[in-house]
């Protein structure tokens, strides 16, 4: 007889590095049967029937009966994930300790981001426990196509588990049998399951209210028989798990590091792209104004004006005029036949009077001179101050426009530098990762943050930004498929 028998409700195993204890991880996408599967497994290790059933996680049917501290939650909606963090359900079997741990339920309609934190969740409590003895993935048996949310859940599980744990893979297909299962096992290529590690449970059971079969005998003898059949699946399910031994699950915490790692790197880029966006408009507004800047400083730089001066010049005679003192423009007595040896009283501009005939003065403001005064002409440049003060305005503004530009296209350059860079770090980070999990995919891991980068892109106005923030979108999504290349070009 064996001796079944189950530890009180604890939220974390006690001691985690214990040797003889077998940890199991059962992960899945919402509804595919997890905490069916843990209600059996209680039954199992608790002794439960038909008739006395031990139900550790309440559904919508059975209460639980058990004292476990469970998650559950939503128990009428299947398309939300019942279980809201990672439970330890905790067995003894023949002095062997047994620790079933439920996780979130993939895939449900929280959304990408919520999966992403489940799956953190999961590596998080699996580095903790120290050992793994198996990781158990749940699918519902009866899909004969691979869903679009199984398959995602599938492509999630694949780039968390570590390669030193594939050998202790376990699938477990629920609500069918070997012979009525639809599930095909190529839905999880590159991954293989060997056949002593697949098992298929058939949950009708605790899928129906127990009051539809348990006073019609037909229906009891086929659960019955289901029943018996599933408790010893489970039995192989249990020796199988202690055959697998313990794995030291120490690279799911590397692997988690460095997801959070590249997940920090990748909000990081999200920012810096922003803060990108912020520059790159800024520069673009700096620049429409040194435009605006350089008009003012061309219409303001004729601030220069010529214009026609007149002037007397003294142009030299080889005779001799009389010229007066105050009318310097004058020739009073043009080649004066006196000479000037004869007083100016001789003069013809004066005789016989004292007064000039020409200009109206009196003899003693006159003199001789051999030039005679003539107007000229010449150009002064002038400056008109209004549209010099202007200028110098706009000439200013300019300048402190044009260092702006320079600085911040400086500050640009260095910021799409440090972009490239950034990204090529976070390609080594995956490469790093890929090294720990070969199928890690990081175009799933980059998808969120694509569509992030993608919703900025549409707000940027300025064909020119926009332009470059798609291009470097590009070239980050053409790294992410790089790396999801593998040897012999498969993916």
């Amino acid at each position: 007889m064996l001796d079944r028998s189950a530890t009180k409700k604890i939220p974390q195993i006690e001691n985690p590095n214990k040797k003889n204890v077998y940890n199991v991880l059962l992960v899945g996408e919402t509804g595919s049967g997890k905490s069916t599967l843990i209600n059996y497994l209680t039954n199992y290790f608790r002794g439960g029937t038909l008739n006395n059933l031990k139900i550790a996680i309440p559904s919508k049917h059975y209460p639980a009966t058990e004292e476990f501290d469970h998650q559950e939650k939503d128990l009428q909606d299947p398309t939300k994930s019942k279980t809201g963090k990672c439970t330890f359900y905790n067995f003894s079997l023949n002095g062997i300790d047994y620790a079933f741990i439920d996780t979130p339920g993939l895939s449900d309609t929280s959304g990408r981001d919520k999966d992403a934190e489940n799956i953190l969740k999961i590596m998080e409590v699996a580095e903790m426990t120290g050992t793994i003895a198996a990781i158990m993935l749940v699918v519902n048996g009866t899909v004969a196509r691979t869903t679009s949310n199984l398959k995602d859940t599938i492509n999630m599980m694949k780039s968390s588990v570590p390669d030193v744990l594939l050998s202790n893979l376990v699938v477990v297909l629920t609500n069918c049998s070997a012979t009525s299962a639809n599930f095909q096992f190529s839905a999880l290529n590159p991954w293989t399951i060997s056949d002593k590690n697949r098992f298929y449970m058939n949950n009708s059971a605790l899928s129906t209210p127990v009051d539809t079969w348990i006073d019609d005998t037909e229906k009891f003898e086929e659960i019955e028989y289901g029943w018996k059949k599933s408790m010893r699946t489970i039995d192989q399910m249990v020796k199988q798990i202690t055959q697998l031994g313990h794995v030291a699950s120490d690279a799911f915490g590397e692997m988690r590091k460095k997801k959070s790692d590249i997940k920090s790197k990748l909000n990081a880029q999200i920012n810096d792209m922003r803060k990108l966006y912020g520059l790159q408009n800024k520069l673009t507004d700096l620049q429409h104004a040194e435009n605006i800047a350089s008009i003012s400083v061309s219409s303001y730089s004729n601030y220069k004006a010529n214009t026609a001066v007149e002037f007397l010049e003294h142009e030299p005679t080889s005779y001799s005029n009389v010229l007066c003192k105050n009318h310097l423009h004058v020739v009073c007595c043009h080649d004066c036949d006196r000479g000037s040896f004869w007083p100016m009283s001789f003069c013809q501009a004066f005789a016989p009077k004292t007064t000039c005939k020409s200009c109206g003065c009196g003899i003693s403001v006159h003199f001789d001179a051999r030039y005679k005064p003539v107007k000229a002409t010449k150009t002064v440049e002038m400056i008109l101050q209004e549209t010099k003060q202007r200028y110098d305005e706009s000439k200013q503004q300019q300048t402190t426009i044009q260092n702006q530009i320079s600085s911040l296209s400086g500050d640009l350059d260095l910021l799409k530098k440090d972009l490239d860079a950034k990204a090529l770090k976070i390609v080594d980070n995956c490469k790093e990762l890929q090294q720990i999990c070969s199928q890690f995919n990081f175009s799933d891991e980059l998808a969120s943050t694509i569509a992030v980068m993608k919703t900025d892109t549409g707000f940027v106005t300025n064909m020119e930004v926009k332009a470059d923030a798609v291009a470097r979108i590009d070239r980050i999504q053409s790294l992410a498929a790089s790396l999801n290349v593998k040897p012999g070009g498969s993916r």
